[in-house]
């Protein structure tokens, strides 16, 4: 294994010596193949009476080493984050953070006690000059912390270590001493049968049968130890089983008879026997082919708009026998690893899950089946074969839609402004998560693969922006104290429930075209929450005036990619998240009963933020994202 990982180093070395860019990466490369080749003369040390022992020792001292890191690991980061804590409670830049438990409890250990941190030698107080890197930050309760590194020293120094000397001074006594016993034999038995052979003298028969009857009692011990050791071999025993396995299948197959040729069974199934497996592929295949009657039956009654109001029925997805099948389309939810982000930074990097959900929103029309290894366009599907759909509404070509592309030749196709400020339809394409890649006039999702080609109900080949202002309060008790869970208050926005999908979401809506994203907010807000007041003009004006103000001053939450249901290959959802926290709720103390819900949605109320609460989209995530900002229960 040595001589296999010296000449991978030395090859891969050599090779990026060749190249001037990695030059230096192949001097650190042969530098340690080098290591490497020295550490590899040992072996020959092997064959000496006196190094020979030496090296069976380091290799048993190394496992001993191992088990007392593990107990050393145990006091090490006790004492680190014990020292952390009360030094610098209030640490959260993770490389300080790591520094203070590991790397100054380790060399520590080893007598550099970093004594000017703990007593605050040439701290400061001023957060500027710490940002800057001017001055380091004052501990708290430097007595504490000198106290801990006292017990701390004399428990590794002077225990632990001493232990580790002593455990391997008892290796180095066994092994010295086996060796020397071993060699004492072996020099006897020399010297014996060298005697015997030029004294040519033959031994009593009495001590001949006896020192063969010794011999051979020693080698049936000998074969009996590698037989054991043989057997506790995990490859052994799994060959072992794996024989035992198949001897039993041998056995079962001849039992279980075929019930409907009446023949032996030709292989045992899942339920046992050929003809049970048959049986059961038909009724699957029967299930499938009513599954599909009952799909075509609901698709044509919603296009007929003789569904009922209520919408489609949400139903349980049934996975079919093979779920690589091309004409697969999920009903429901995807595999088991996934799991819709529930914090900005996992919505940041995660692979979309509800963009692939079916069936589409509003519609009987499902998807082309993507596994999660099959999302990333970088990875070959060529297989895939996504459903082209683009709703009728966004066909009419209202003003806030683009022409259908996809109507077009590629040859015909105009060329949008993608990647940039659209002045002639007075659109932003530019995406919040960098340049998307345009394939023959038709940009790509940059997260990966949806199952569906088009806009489906979207309005905009490539980001459709949308705003939603996220309005929050502290939830309060009838004393008017603010409520607390597990020491931290309790958060509480306006939430609106969806027409389409009888969803909770946060209130929001799209950028119209030459609106910008703060314009967005304030109308997305007051259409779909505060809905039409009952009050006069005069009063409308001042609340209006109020909600404006507690609009100007917001936060952002999150901007970038959606996973919404409604995207697709070809167009997708992008928002600005902005958090509005009314801290003193004396800006919607007059709303509490006056909260209406608009055209866009058909309820409307203040809800707890909480991490077991459903909602439409990515919204949980951003909410994640405000209870952090404002350090609230979540």
């Amino acid at each position: 294994m040595v001589d296999v990982a010296t000449l991978l180093l030395f090859g891969i070395g050599l090779g990026l010596r060749f190249f001037p860019g990695t030059f230096q990466a192949a001097r650190i490369v042969l530098a340690l193949d080098l290591m490497v080749f020295y550490m590899r003369l040992l072996q020959s040390f092997s064959v000496s009476k006196n190094l020979g022992p030496k090296l069976i020792m380091i290799a048993r001292m190394m496992v001993d080493l191992l088990f007392f890191v593990c107990i050393l690991a145990v006091f090490l980061i006790g004492y680190g984050v014990a020292s952390q804590a009360i030094l610098f409670p209030n640490e959260t830049d993770p490389r300080k953070l790591f520094t203070g438990i590991f790397y100054h409890a380790y060399f520590q250990m080893y007598g550099e006690l970093f004594l000017e941190n703990i007593e605050g030698d040439g701290c400061s107080d001023n957060t500027t000059l710490i940002d800057l890197g001017l001055a380091t930050q004052c501990p708290e309760h430097s007595w504490m912390g000198i106290l801990l590194l006292c017990i701390y020293m004399m428990l590794s120094n002077v225990l632990l270590l001493n232990l580790l000397i002593a455990m391997f001074s008892l290796v180095s006594d066994y092994y010295i001493m086996s060796s020397s016993l071993l060699l004492t034999s072996d020099v006897m038995r020399i010297s014996l049968f060298y005697g015997l052979i030029q004294s040519e003298q033959h031994l009593p028969p009495a001590e001949v049968k006896q020192f063969v009857l010794w011999e051979g009692i020693n080698a049936d011990n000998f074969i009996t130890k590698e037989n054991q050791k043989r057997q506790e071999n995990i490859d052994e025993k799994l060959k072992v089983t794996g024989d035992r396995v198949q001897k039993i299948l041998m056995v079962v197959d001849k039992m279980i008879g075929d019930s409907e040729t009446g023949g032996k069974g030709g292989g045992v199934g899942a339920l046992g026997g050929k003809a049970v497996d048959d049986r059961l592929a038909r009724i699957e295949d029967q299930l499938e082919r009513t599954n599909k009657a009952i799909d075509w039956i609901i698709s044509s009654l919603s296009e007929n708009k003789l569904s009922p109001k209520e919408g489609l029925p949400q139903l349980k997805q049934i996975k079919p026998r093979d779920a690589d099948l091309e004409d697969y389309v999920s009903e429901g939810t995807d595999d088991e690893d996934d799991e819709v982000p529930t914090t900005i930074e996992e919505l940041g990097i995660a692979i979309h899950v509800k963009s692939r959900t079916s069936p589409y929103p509003g519609t009987a029309i499902r998807r082309f089946h993507v596994i999660v290894s099959k999302v990333p366009w970088s990875v070959s599907f060529p297989d895939y074969k996504p459903i082209s759909f683009t709703h009728s509404s966004v066909l009419a070509k209202p003003h806030w839609a683009d022409i259908d592309l996809l109507a077009l030749s590629k040859a015909q196709r105009p060329v949008l402004l993608f990647n940039q400020e659209d002045t002639v339809c007075k659109y932003n394409r530019k995406s919040y998560m960098g340049t998307y890649e345009v394939h023959d006039g038709l940009p790509i999702n940059p997260k990966g693969r949806t199952g569906v080609i088009g806009r489906g109900t979207l309005g905009r080949f490539g980001p459709n922006h949308a705003a939603d202002p996220i309005v929050t309060r502290w939830k309060r008790d009838r004393n008017g104290e603010v409520m607390k869970e597990y020491g931290k208050p309790v958060l509480e926005f306006i939430a609106i429930q969806r027409r389409d999908n009888q969803q909770w979401a946060i209130p929001g809506g799209m950028v119209e075209p030459g609106h910008q994203v703060s314009q967005t907010l304030l109308r997305e807000f007051s259409e779909e929450a505060l809905g039409e007041l009952d009050k006069t003009e005069e009063e409308r004006m001042e609340l209006q005036a109020k909600v404006k103000e507690l609009l100007k001053h917001g936060t952002e939450v999150y901007k970038g990619y959606v996973d919404d249901p409604r995207n697709t290959d070809n167009a997708w959802m992008e928002t600005v998240a902005m958090n509005f926290h009314d801290d003193d709720g004396s800006v919607f103390a007059q709303l509490e009963d006056l909260l209406q819900a608009g055209d866009d949605a058909q309820g409307v109320r203040w809800q707890r933020i909480g991490s077991k609460i459903s909602l439409f989209a990515s919204h949980t995530a951003m909410l994640a994202k405000v209870a952090e900002i404002h350090k609230a229960a979540f």
